[in-house]
């Protein structure tokens, strides 16, 4: 039988339970508690008894055929039987001598053993006219071998069988492992599948240093990932000797399993702490047990290491069932990777040794591992990412498969791949939040994403699948990362007559949305209700122009409830046209709208959390137009609804109306993430890449102003995968600046995007007035009408009206009339109607959000209401005539926010340094009295400047200026220069070159997620106590700490948790006499460094924190405040080794600057902090607010200043003066960005700019 679409959409539902069989020679008992003996192995086969299993085809059979008749004359035996593939077998087992000819997608029998990775033949595996030749030892416990005589095609078979009939000597054929690889997948193995002895001596070496690494310890993150990878060495060794039956990789298998059990027994407890380090997600569980299972019986392992490395598997799986996310599982839930992966492990491991030695622990393995999915709640996912979604789906298919649950297959995969499909662009690249990056190293080939598609291409036969996978190998972006590609093991490709290759792929509706299934949503409102109901929700949108790989493709998120969750409900998180980038998404270490390409809403200086859910009110592709209308409710006091509306993909008009529920101060910002080089014209933002360019035109009232994301886009874009068209990435916030606003008022966005070849997509448009806005593209012309139409011949009570060339599209409408004739509808509605020939029909608002019938096929519903009329051109045009005031509204000219165009009044220029200001620092000299300002720069260096300006001295150092800073240590000062190029540079005073220590730069140590770039902050500790000399503790891109002595000896490094360290302050927290240090990381929790080991706090309801201070306490060491890109600022107390929560208040944005301390005596203590949401604060030492000054823009600085007040210094060259209470004493505009601000005692305030002047005041 084959493994067809048909037989599982139509004969899946029983869910097989794990057949143990009968207790015999192939079995060893173990007794409760006991370390399990290993098994009886005979790996004959009985060829008297042989049954042949042929796919049930007529030349596959003609083939198994022959076999039986070559059998039967090379071993003098009965010519055995040739049977079809069963079903039942694939769910049940077998029993017997058997030999399987095929592969996956012809087999069904052959594919369980796929599905167990004990033959994992399929389309590419062993290529085209190879073949691979393994026998199984008892594969299912029930007794009898099992012979896999796999091959993709016909030609590779035959080979396979002449191979076995010339193996053949007597009546029993001995074990078999035979490869022929065709040459593609030769060179996709280790070494092009080929250990020889240069290979193997190099491999072996690395393999003692690795074993040799080994450490016994217990929390110690670094001793686990070498575990770890030890584990995943044994796989890679294991899986290469089972696909090639090359002996030097059974060598290196042996080797590192050897030396893996011989430390998991003797260091037990150690071993069991280090498997369940929360960096081991049990990845490699499966593949462990499945080769072992296979190889054990080869006779490479004498009895004594068959039992040591059973001792020590038992060990690994018992570790495995005490994971922590399974410990924590509830019984029913929807599930997540991080409780599949370790279930999936945990059910092999369990199956393995239920099936081989009884033992009884493992009926509790296997049930907990089992719980995941019986248990799952939801078809999909938990989690929110793109990629993430991927996940939980590859895992289930999985788990069905080795467990023999068609059902599983059945009612995962084809929504999988649907909403899979519909993150996936025309370029082949996939977008949405989670761990998705937003180019080159999360895709559709990577993580095995592509198993999912795969499958549904080989079960379903929509070519759309292929099609989308074949645009990401060969698009325009085919050098990403494609791990996929480069290793297609166990993807689940079949491409024989059955299930490819694909036809020619229908276009899609223009616009769909996904739903958010039953088992999440009901999951998120036990706890948290919802006032959406399920129906209404929808998980991912996306408008699809038709195919065409330079088809616009725009999608919207409409989920914030998940795992690596996003809060970006209703943002827009992927807009691609013309084979170019241009709106682009955040990974979960930036997950705040601020983020997003979406609307931010800051009230009374507070931005509060959305709801899971966003509510879907359209979702429609009619003849003429594609619509949706999207609305986060009572969200921070306010409703917001989007609307998208596009005729054919060449432009998408956007709608964005805030209502305000709840009288307040509201700031409102419409962000956009763009990739390109952005400028400002008018109404327009311009985002320009090579050979394209990407237009947002703003027909409203908001202001427009931008600003360049420098890290991030060197970090994903530019580095491991250059995106090769675009060299900047651009930030357009469009913006209501904070005012009083009154509930039932009304903010909008009117927006216009559209995109093209070359340097202008040649569309032009206009705002008339309130209601009406018109687009012309080339000679045609398309008119916006908001509002109910009141005419006789034409009148609607729809929300808006769409006039085109030739079609009227009316929105949201329960009645029309049409040339004098009233139609009304039960619901609401999408009309289109023809102005050539007067037809329409009316179509339910949310025909695209996608349901599935009982045999998972899509369901789309037709016209509520159809006909014709009298309407022609004309009366659309009598209407417009009417309604159009006598001329379109002009910009204001102060519509784009920028730097000023001249010199402050009151400010001198002092100096001009050369090239573009990335850091500044001011110190003084022991015994001068004058300070010195230091200035580094894009280009490498530090300029040293007195106060009136002098240059006294300049250093080159390597790489862009991230960071200088002064310490001082036993009256010897000392200035530090962190540095992109992976340097710490040590100056004196005068200038002078002390030591330069590079710090490690490995793949490992600059994970490639995050903002940051090198070397990114330095700080002085007594971490041995104030007696001892302090060590520079050194932070980096990603989570590495270095200890430097004061000459630069690297003294210690350790991994703090997670991702880059933006800021750091070292004290002594806890009394004890000796610093600690508290960090602040890009993600996810609060860390205290702590005598060389590192304590995390509770988790912070999100990521990242931006900036940390000390507060002096009267009753015991310093407290520590932290500010978050969580919009908020927390304190915590560290005691007892653990970091202890306090207060914590909403500061209304990102926190972008924060010190804490004394600065004016008539206040005391004090936080002062700046925000992304346009706000200068002042805390008192509780975390009750003492100011919140309005600033008009992103403040990057706000510094004390010695006459008593602050300076908050924000983007766009924006000076703000304060007094102690935050009122404001002055506002300039400088005529570029501002770098620094620096303040002394006694001297004048300096400003310096991005372009390297320097002003003073």
């Amino acid at each position: 039988m084959l493994l067809s679409r048909r037989s599982l959409i139509i004969g899946s539902g029983a869910t097989a339970a794990l057949t143990l069989g009968r207790s015999g020679a192939g079995r060893a008992r173990a007794e409760d508690g006991a370390t399990p003996v290993p098994r009886p192995i005979d790996p004959g086969v009985d060829l008297g008894r042989v049954v042949i299993v042929a796919p049930d085809r007529p030349a596959w059979q003609q083939l198994g055929a022959a076999l039986a008749a070559g059998i039967a004359e090379a071993a003098g035996v009965p010519v055995p039987t040739v049977a079809v593939p069963e079903q039942a077998k694939f769910e049940t087992g077998w029993a017997g001598p058997t030999i399987l000819l095929g592969q996956l997608g012809n087999n069904v029998q052959l594919a369980r053993l796929y599905g167990m990775r004990f033959a994992m033949v399929d389309s590419w595996f062993p290529g085209p006219g190879g073949h691979w030749i393994r026998t199984l030892v008892d594969p299912f416990g029930l007794g009898g071998n099992t012979v896999v005589l796999g091959a993709g095609d016909l030609a590779g078979a035959e080979a396979a069988v002449t191979a076995l009939i010339g193996a053949i000597d007597g009546s029993t054929l001995g074990l078999q492992h035979r490869a022929r690889l065709a040459d593609a997948v030769q060179a996709a193995l280790p070494n092009d599948g080929v250990a020889d002895d240069a290979y193997l001596n190099r491999e072996l070496a690395d393999a003692d240093a690795l074993l040799g690494s080994l450490v016994p310890s217990v929390g110690v993150e670094a001793d686990a990932v070498r575990l770890h990878s030890v584990l995943n060495e044994i796989r890679i060794a294991g899986e290469a000797h089972l696909l090639t039956a090359d002996v030097g990789f059974a060598r290196l298998h042996r080797h590192y399993l050897l030396g893996y059990a011989a430390f998991v027994n003797e260091h037990p407890e150690p071993a069991t702490n280090q498997l369940n380090n929360n960096r081991n997600m049990w990845t490699n569980g499966e593949e462990l047990i499945s080769v072992w299972a296979v190889l054990e019986g080869d006779g490479r392992f004498s009895e004594d290491e068959r039992a040591q490395v059973l001792a020590a598997l038992h060990t690994t799986f018992a570790a495995n069932a005490n994971d922590s996310y399974l410990i924590r599982a509830r019984p029913e839930a929807p599930r997540w990777n991080h409780e599949a992966y370790p279930a999936l492990s945990l059910v092999a491991g369990a199956d393995y040794f239920l099936r081989h030695h009884d033992l009884p622990a493992a009926r509790d393995w296997y049930d907990r591992g089992a719980m995941i999915f019986a248990g799952n709640t939801a078809v999909i996912s938990l989690d929110e990412g793109a990629d993430y979604l991927m996940h939980l789906p590859m895992i289930t298919m999985d788990y069905g498969m080795f467990t023999g649950q068609l059902d599983y297959l059945n009612r995962t995969l084809r929504p999988s791949a649907d909403l899979n499909a519909l993150m996936i662009d025309n370029l082949g690249m996939m977008v949405g939040g989670g761990d998705v990056y937003p180019f080159g190293y999360s895709g559709v080939y990577s993580w095995g994403h592509s198993q999912v598609m795969h499958a549904a291409t080989w079960l379903f036969g929509d070519p759309l699948y292929a099609l989308l996978q074949e645009r990401a190998r060969t698009g325009p972006f085919s050098g990403q990362r494609m791990p996929d590609l480069d290793f297609p093991l166990h993807r689940y490709l079949v491409l024989d007559d059955d299930g490819g290759p694909p036809g020619e792929a229908p276009a899609p509706p223009a616009v769909r949305a996904y739903p958010i299934e039953p088992g999440v949503y009901d999951d998120l409102t036990a706890t948290t209700p919802s006032e959406i109901p399920q129906d209404r929700t929808f998980h991912k949108l996306a408008f699809r122009a038709g195919l065409g790989i330079d088809a616009p493709c725009l999608m919207l998120d409409g989920f914030t409830g998940g795992r690596h969750n996003h809060l970006d409900g209703n943002a827009i998180i992927g807009y691609s046209a013309h084979q170019r980038l241009f709106l682009t998404d955040r990974d979960y270490m930036e997950n705040t709208p601020e983020h997003h390409s979406g609307v931010v809403v800051v009230r009374n200086g507070e931005q509060q959390r959305m709801g899971a859910f966003t509510r879907i009110d359209w979702v429609a592709d009619v003849e003429g137009a594609a619509v949706s209308r999207s609305t986060v409710p009572a969200w921070n006091g306010t409703d917001w609804t989007r609307t998208v509306i596009t005729v054919d993909g060449g432009f998408h008009l956007i709608l964005d109306d805030v209502r305000i529920l709840d009288d307040g101060s509201y700031l409102i910002k419409n962000q956009w993430q763009a990739l390109g080089t952005g400028t400002l014209a008018g109404h327009r933002f311009h985002a320009r890449q090579r050979d394209a360019s990407m237009i947002i035109d703003s027909l409203d009232d908001s202001r427009l102003q931008t600003r360049e994301r420098y890290g991030h886009f060197r970090k994903y874009f530019k580095s491991t995968y250059p995106y090769p068209f675009a060299d900047q990435e651009t930030v357009l916030s469009q913006l209501h600046p904070e005012r009083a606003r009154s509930a039932g008022d009304a903010v909008g966005f009117v927006n216009v995007l559209a995109s093209g070849p070359g340097t202008d997509p040649g569309l032009t448009s206009r705002r008339w007035g309130g209601r009406i806005c018109q687009v012309e593209l080339g000679d045609r012309s398309w008119w916006l009408v908001r509002g109910r139409l009141q005419a006789p011949e034409l009148a609607s009570d729809g929300e808006w009206h769409l006039i085109g060339p030739d079609r009227l599209i009316i929105a949201g409408a329960t009645m029309i009339t049409l040339a004098g004739t009233r139609h009304r509808f039960g619901e609401e509605a999408i009309v289109t109607v023809s102005l050539a020939d007067g037809s329409w029909a009316a179509y339910p608002v949310r025909r695209d959000l996608v349901r599935y019938d009982e045999q998972g096929d899509p369901i789309r519903p037709g016209p509520i209401d159809q006909g014709s009329s009298a309407v022609r051109r004309r009366h659309a045009d009598a209407v417009l005539e009417r309604l159009r005031p006598d001329h379109d509204q002009k910009t204001p000219p102060d519509k784009i926010i920028s730097a000023g165009t001249s010199v402050p009044k009151s400010w001198r220029q002092l100096a001009a340094v050369s090239g573009r200001i990335t850091a500044t620092h001011r110190v003084t000299p022991f015994g001068d009295g004058h300070s010195l300002l230091l200035v580094g720069t894009e280009d490498g260096r530090v300029v040293a400047l007195t106060p009136d300006g002098r240059t006294v001295w300049s250093a080159t150092v390597s790489g862009r200026v991230n960071e200088i800073a002064a310490h001082v240590h036993d009256e010897d000062q000392l200035v530090t220069v962190a540095t992109e190029g992976w340097r710490v540079h040590a100056l004196s005073l005068d200038g002078r070159e002390r030591w330069v220590r590079e710090i490690p730069n490995t793949s490992a140590r600059r994970e490639i997620k995050g903002n940051l770039l090198g070397i990114t902050t330095i700080r002085l500790g007594y971490v041995n106590g104030r007696g001892q000399a302090p060590w520079l503790m050194v932070g980096t891109q990603f989570r590495w700490v270095y200890g430097l002595d004061w000459a630069g000896t690297i003294k210690h490094e350790t991994m703090l948790y997670f991702y880059g360290i933006e800021d750091a302050v070292f004290a002594d927290f806890d009394g004890d006499g000796r610093d600690e240090g508290a960090y602040a990381l890009e993600y996810f929790y609060p860390v205290i460094w702590d005598d060389k080991t590192s304590v995390r706090g509770p988790a912070a309801a999100g990521p990242g924190f931006t900036a940390v201070g000390t507060l002096e306490q009267a009753d015991g060491p310093p407290s520590i405040v932290y500010g978050t890109k969580q919009n908020d600022v927390r304190s915590y107390r560290y005691a007892g080794g653990k970091l202890v929560p306090g207060w914590s208040r909403n500061v209304g944005g990102q926190v972008t600057t924060l010190t804490a301390g004394t600065f004016h005596a008539a206040v005391g203590q004090e936080i002062i902090l700046g925000t992304t949401g346009f706000q200068a604060i002042s805390l008192g030492a509780d975390g009750r607010p003492r100011f919140r000054a309005k600033i008009g823009d992103t403040v990057r600085f706000l510094v004390a200043t010695p006459q008593p007040g602050y300076l908050a210094a924000a983007d766009h060259g924006l000076l703000v003066g304060l007094d102690p209470a935050g009122r404001e004493t002055g506002r300039w505009r400088f005529p570029e960005w501002i770098a620094g601000v620096e303040v002394a005692p006694g001297e004048a305030m300096l400003v310096v700019l991005a372009d390297g002047r320097v002003f003073a005041r």
